[in-house]
């Protein structure tokens, strides 16, 4: 054993409740908000997949990519749109969402789509 290495503390979850919920196909996320002073704010979120029994888990399975890019698409809507992110922020979310736009919409995607569902 090591004893140079700190050993890994637990990820305190964020204060109180979620400032919102967002998700994409079978994947949810708590979006958490915290101000860290006048007009700062930091956001945090976590991912999960609801399983058809109703229990989630944090592991994926190669069909849930396409739900993942949706929810690139919906988080990075959400957060250009909250309006407490620096402008240099918001721009690369806009240019994600646009270009998640183009990707999702295209005709090979929407084939696959309709397949898997």
């Amino acid at each position: 054993m090591n004893t140079d290495q700190e050993p890994e503390q637990p990820q305190k979850q964020p204060e109180s409740k979620p400032y919102c919920i967002v998700g994409a196909g079978s994947l949810t996320s708590n979006v958490w908000k915290q101000s860290q002073g006048s007009d700062d704010f930091r956001y945090r979120f976590n991912l999960f997949r609801t399983k058809r029994s109703g229990k989630v888990t944090n592991q994926f399975r190669p069909q849930d990519v396409l739900s993942l890019a949706k929810f690139v698409r919906v988080i990075s809507q959400m957060l250009a749109d909250d309006g407490c992110i620096t402008a240099e922020q918001r721009r690369l979310l806009v240019f994600l969402d646009t270009a998640m736009d183009d990707v999702l919409e295209s005709p090979t995607v929407k084939e696959f789509d309709t397949e898997i569902h």
